[in-house]
C-alpha cells in the first residue's frame, strides 16, 4: 500500500538455547519468557546506540555503511503490552540536514536514524507464541534487527551468569567452603513469522477496481554485477469476479507455505498462476513456460495498488496508517482492531489494546522527565 507509515504483525515463538528438536516455550503474559525479554530490553536500552560495522568489501568495491540501532526507554503499558521505540539507520544514508532558516548541516559521516514503534503483546492465557507489532516507515521495519539484538544480548547475559557461577565456585574452593553445584543457564532464541490475514486480503479485493497478472522473463545482464534485465513481459487483465479470485487464492497458498517454513520458488509461482489462467482460457497451454517470474496486482477503488508475488508477501500484509508520522493514539487505534482480527484467525487469545491507555502511559513517562 502506498502509505508512508504502517505496521506489520509477526507471531513469535521462543526456544530455550536451541530451536532444533525443541518445543516452543510458554510465552504468556505471566511467563518467564515475557519477564526475561523485559530484562533484556532494559539491558539493551542502558547501552545506548549499537553499531554494526560491515564486513570488508571486495577489492574495488566502495566500503559499506555502518548500521546503527538505538532502543528508547521501554514502557510497560500493562502485564500484556510492552511499548518501545527502536531507531535504525546507517552512516552516509543522508548527506545533509536542512533547516528553514539555519544553514544545512553535513551529516554524511553520521547515521541518520528513523524511529520505529515496536509493540510486544502477550496472551493472558498459556500460549506458545506472542505478537510483535512493528511500525513501518517507507516499507522498512526494525523487527529483524530487534530480534537479533535480543538474541545477542541474551547470549552475553548467559555467559555473564556462567562466569559469575565459576567465580563463586572458585572462591569457595579457595576458602574451603562447600562448592555450589553448577546451575544450568539458558538463553532465548526466537522464530518470527509474519501473520497471515485472510480478512485483510478480502478487504483489499472486495472493492477491487481491476486486477492483473504480469509474467516476466529475465536474461543475464552483460554488465557484470548489474541485475538481470527484463527480456519479455506479458500482462493479463483479470476482469470478472471468478478471475479476480485467482489473486487471493494464490496469495493465501503462498502465505500458508511461508508460515510453514516452505519456500515457493519463482518457477512454482509461474506454474501455479499459469494453471489458473489456462483454466480461465486466459493463457494458452505451456505459454507460461516462456516466463520465470509472475506477480498479481490489484487496484482498489481508491487507486491503491497491492502487488502479490512469492517474494513480496511482506508488503501485502503491511497495513497502511498515514502519510505523515502518526501520533501514538492514531497509530494504536489502527493497530487495535486489526490485531484482534489477526489473533482470532490465528487462534491466539489477546485482549484488545486500549489506545488511550498507551497514550496516557507514554504521556506520564514524558511528563516525569
Amino acid at each position: 500500500m502506498p502509505r508512508a507509515y504502517g505496521f506489520r504483525v509477526f507471531t513469535v515463538e521462543a526456544f530455550m538455547n536451541r530451536k532444533k528438536d525443541q518445543s516452543p516455550l510458554d510465552s504468556s503474559s505471566t511467563s518467564n519468557v515475557r519477564n526475561e525479554i523485559l530484562a533484556l530490553l532494559e539491558r539493551i536500552h542502558a547501552q545506548g546506540t549499537w553499531r554494526f560495522p560491515p564486513k570488508p568489501s571486495p577489492d574495488g568495491e566502495p566500503e559499506r555503511p555502518t548500521e546503527t540501532a538505538t532502543l528508547s526507554a521501554v514502557t510497560v503499558v500493562n502485564q500484556e503490552v510492552i511499548h518501545l521505540e527502536m531507531a535504525i539507520g546507517e552512516t552516509g544514508s543522508h548527506a545533509f540536514a536542512t533547516h528553514p532558516v539555519e544553514p544545512a548541516v553535513d551529516i554524511a559521516n553520521r547515521s541518520a536514524e528513523r524511529p520505529h514503534m515496536i509493540t510486544l503483546v502477550f496472551s493472558p492465557q498459556v500460549a506458545t507464541r506472542f505478537i510483535i507489532v512493528a511500525q513501518t516507515a517507507y516499507r522498512r521495519d526494525a523487527v529483524s534487527r530487534f530480534l537479533s539484538m535480543l538474541t545477542q544480548e541474551g547470549n552475553i547475559w548467559k555467559k555473564e551468569r556462567l562466569a559469575a557461577q565459576e567465580s563463586s565456585r572458585a572462591m569457595a574452593r579457595e576458602t574451603g567452603a562447600p562448592v555450589p553445584q553448577k546451575r544450568p543457564e539458558v538463553r532465548l532464541l526466537f522464530e518470527a513469522k509474519q501473520a497471515a490475514d485472510n480478512a485483510f486480503l478480502d478487504e483489499i479485493l472486495q472493492g477491487a477496481k481491476s486486477a492483473a497478472a504480469t509474467f516476466t522473463s529475465r536474461v543475464g545482464s552483460n554488465r557484470g554485477g548489474n541485475p538481470d534485465r527484463v527480456d519479455r513481459t506479458l500482462k493479463i487483465s483479470l476482469i470478472d469476479d471468478q478471475q479476480k479470485e485467482i489473486a487471493p487464492r494464490v496469495g493465501r497458498t503462498w502465505m500458508s507455505r511461508r508460515r510453514q517454513g516452505t519456500t515457493t520458488t519463482q518457477r512454482d509461482g509461474v506454474s501455479e498462476v499459469s494453471a489458473f489462467l489456462e483454466a480461465e482460457h486466459l493463457l494458452d497451454e505451456s505459454e507460461g513456460d516462456r516466463y520465470d517470474q509472475v506477480s498479481l496486482s490489484i487496484r482498489s477503488a481508491n487507486n491503491e495498488t497491492t502487488t502479490i508475488a512469492v517474494d513480496t508477501l511482506r508488503d501485502v500484509f503491511t497495513y497502511p496508517v498515514s502519510d505523515g508520522s502518526p501520533d501514538v493514539y492514531f497509530y494504536y487505534d489502527r493497530v487495535s482492531s486489526r490485531l484482534h482480527t489477526i489473533a482470532m484467525q490465528d487462534g491466539l487469545h489477546l485482549n484488545r489494546i486500549d489506545p488511550s491507555e498507551v497514550q496516557e502511559c507514554l504521556s506520564a513517562l514524558t511528563s516525569d522527565h
